[in-house]
């Protein structure tokens, strides 16, 4: 009933519009026009040339530091073993983060940027986790745009994480810290599309692997992946070179006429 009342609907990709042929008749999916995504639209036109020499590092702890305030028990309070695995997996990727933090502070000369997840509180991080170095080499970023950010880093430490996509397309390492978390099969078992970032990441099996990789001077170049261009192509509609928000607006405008 809904559907059938929507006019339009933009889709990022083929992928977003085959979903609807298969929920809904093909007939009636004439009005859901692929358009591109309109994440990577700025990776698309930024300038990529980079001489920064700052470590990102890439939170994803929401259920640890909700934006809303809210304490990790609301996330168990309707006893999902789902909830409590990935509250589990929060904490060990978090106790990790902090120890290659430390790490950097201690034995390199790397200024940190810190990127957290938006549905997490920033101003918590401010007082209670990084408060001691945040006038020195460490600083929260609360930009709008996460490729921007990306674009700014010589490197990033993070969880697997669908950022992967911009990474991959701004030619930016990442470490990923999964495997030494062991939460590699755990993100594969919720996030398959997400998973596919090992594939161009840089993976140390356990710390004395990631402490050397952190010590480095310079990172493995990313190399071009089938599965991800299959992916930017079939999901994201990356390979018109053609803004989405600009084939989106066109769209509305074309309905409003």
């Amino acid at each position: 009933e809904a559907f059938e009342r929507l006019d339009l609907i933009l889709a990022w990709g083929k992928l977003g519009k085959n979903q609807f042929i298969k929920t809904f008749k093909k007939e009636k999916c004439s009005k859901v026009i692929v358009t591109g995504n309109p994440r990577l639209d700025l990776v698309k036109f930024l300038d990529k040339k980079n001489q920064s020499k700052n470590l990102g590092f890439i939170c994803r702890f929401n259920s640890l530091n909700h934006a809303s305030g809210q304490s990790t028990l609301f996330s168990l309070r309707n006893a999902k073993i789902s909830n409590y695995e990935s509250i589990i997996s929060q904490m060990d990727g978090f106790m990790l983060m902090m120890e290659a933090y430390y790490f950097v502070l201690k034995n390199t000369s790397h200024n940190i940027s810190i990127r957290p997840h938006p549905l997490e509180s920033v101003t918590r991080y401010k007082k209670d986790v990084f408060h001691d170095n945040l006038k020195g080499r460490v600083s929260i970023d609360e930009s709008l745009d996460l490729s921007e950010w990306i674009a700014s880093l010589k490197c990033s430490i993070t969880p697997l994480s669908s950022s992967f996509i911009e990474h991959y397309l701004l030619k930016v390492p990442m470490i990923c810290t999964d495997a030494i978390s062991g939460n590699i099969d755990y993100i594969k078992s919720i996030q398959p599309t997400t998973a596919l970032g090992i594939e161009v990441s840089n993976v140390p099996k356990n710390k004395h692997d990631l402490f050397d990789m952190l010590e480095q001077k310079d990172m493995p170049k990313l190399k071009k992946n089938d599965k991800i261009e299959e992916l930017l192509t079939y999901a994201h509609n990356f390979n018109k070179n053609v803004s989405a928000v600009k084939a989106g607006s066109d769209q509305i405008l074309n309905l409003l006429k």
